[in-house]
């Protein structure tokens, strides 16, 4: 009986301690990830904020090219009369 018991309480030793450990290892684990949370969380926002940027940049572009093409447009219609004119 006292052996029975002697061998239980070093198992349950073993056992605790091996508890103790794995809940040091996970709780700096989880810090960790919570720490790299935040940062993956930064990075977000200022992509999106730096897409946001381009977006409106790309539509500026967008209006410079109709205006290109318009005025393209409007002088070649010009050419054309000038050469209509000129024939």
């Amino acid at each position: 009986g006292k052996q029975e018991k002697r061998d239980e309480q070093v198992q349950f030793a073993a056992f605790k301690q091996f508890c103790d450990d794995t809940t040091v290892d996970k709780k700096r684990a989880i810090k960790e990830a919570e720490e790299k949370i935040e940062v993956l969380k930064a990075d977000i926002e200022s992509h999106v904020a730096h897409a946001a940027r381009l977006t409106k940049e790309i539509a500026e572009h967008d209006a410079d090219i109709a205006t290109w093409k318009g005025d393209s447009k409007a002088a070649t219609n010009v050419r054309a009369i000038d050469k209509a004119n000129y024939d």
